[in-house]
């Protein structure tokens, strides 16, 4: 009674009373409980096959935990161009986990799945992301004979097999051929559709050595390939002997025959860019067997040809043979392939 008659006079004198109370006013406020933070994990090859089926599987994680049932959204950015996709939503376990599988995607290039949780008044929103990349299937690509050895001027043939038959149409192999020098660049010598059976033929005349490319340009699905194939030229070349007095076989093998006192002359002939080199590389036979005796590098003139005189004492009945070589790098340039004559051979008598 004496608090409500005292306040009864204060509010007569024009006073101004607030009252608090524990509700949620602005005035008493109670302070709001912080949020849970959750965590989401995802786990997934980090590469797939085109046409593949992309799995991932995650999981929420809180405490206290997520209820079971929560909504998962899915979101996927890629592969290629285009807008976002929205894929359908998920619901959680028990133990928070979820997953999903998506159909094999025929578009290869980086895909980002993005998850997210909406959150409730209990637990904060939250979200996570996984890259994968989806990848052009690769087809076996080969060329037969990779190595092949053929002289000036000759056609050599290659044939071409790309894996997978029957073939997919649209599906195109280039053949470039890369003449060795510094003089000729890499030339298109073919372009093909490959046929149902993926079988192509390609043949190539060559003067000096050549490097093939094989070119499988790939499609939407199947990823480029590449191979390499390799020509090795000989050249044109001869070896004749001059001023022997006579030719005969001893046993089975043509001898020239020259006198003691006579210097062989030998000419050789090749066809090779002027200002080359060739080598003559003779042997002597001893202790039943052919031993290296010397060798002579000697220039070639404008038109290939060397010449070139034994000079020196000479003894008889000791056998010799000579043959000229073409020498990458010691002939002065590498445009073809070791070539060799055939051996000359040759004795002196009195």
């Amino acid at each position: 009674m004496r608090i409500r008659a005292a306040l009864t006079a204060l509010m007569m004198a024009g006073a101004t009373i607030a009252v608090v109370t524990s509700g949620t006013g602005p005035a008493g406020a109670s302070a709001r409980a912080e949020l849970v933070v959750p965590t989401i994990t995802m786990v997934s090859s980090s590469q797939y096959s085109w046409a593949a089926t992309v799995g991932i599987r995650g999981r929420i994680s809180a405490t206290p935990a997520v209820p079971a049932g929560s909504e998962i959204s899915v979101t996927r950015t890629g592969p290629g161009p285009g807008a976002e996709v929205t894929l359908p939503a998920l619901r959680t376990g028990a133990d928070g986990s979820f997953h999903w599988i998506e159909p094999g995607l025929q578009v290869a290039g980086t895909a980002i799945y993005r998850v997210s949780y909406a959150g409730n008044d209990v637990f904060a929103p939250a979200a996570a992301t996984k890259t994968i990349e989806i990848t052009r299937t690769t087809k076996s690509l080969a060329v037969h004979p990779y190595i092949a050895y053929g002289s000036y001027n000759a056609t050599t043939q290659f044939s071409i097999q790309l894996g997978g038959a029957p073939q997919k149409p649209g599906q195109v192999i280039e053949v470039y051929a890369d003449p060795f020098g510094a003089d000729q660049p890499p030339a298109l010598i073919k372009r093909a559709t490959v046929p149902a059976n993926g079988q192509i033929f390609v043949s190539l005349t060559a003067v000096r050595s050549v490097g093939l490319t094989i070119n499988y340009l790939g499609t939407e699905q199947y990823a480029a390939a590449s191979r390499r194939a390799w020509i090795y030229t000989t050249i044109p070349a001869s070896l004749t002997s001059t001023r022997q007095y006579k030719t005969a076989n001893l046993g089975t093998v043509s001898y020239a025959h020259f006198r003691q006192t006579v210097h062989p002359y030998f000419t050789t002939t090749m066809s090779t860019k002027p200002g080359g080199r060739q080598q003559l590389q003779f042997e002597v036979h001893s202790g039943g067997q052919w031993k290296k005796w010397k060798n002579v590098d000697a220039s070639l003139n404008s038109v290939g040809k060397s010449y070139y005189t034994l000079t020196g004492a000479h003894a008889t009945g000791v056998f010799y043979r000579v043959r000229a070589a073409y020498l990458p790098g010691i002939s002065l340039d590498n445009l073809n392939y070791n070539t060799y004559t055939p051996y000359r051979y040759f004795t002196f008598t009195k």
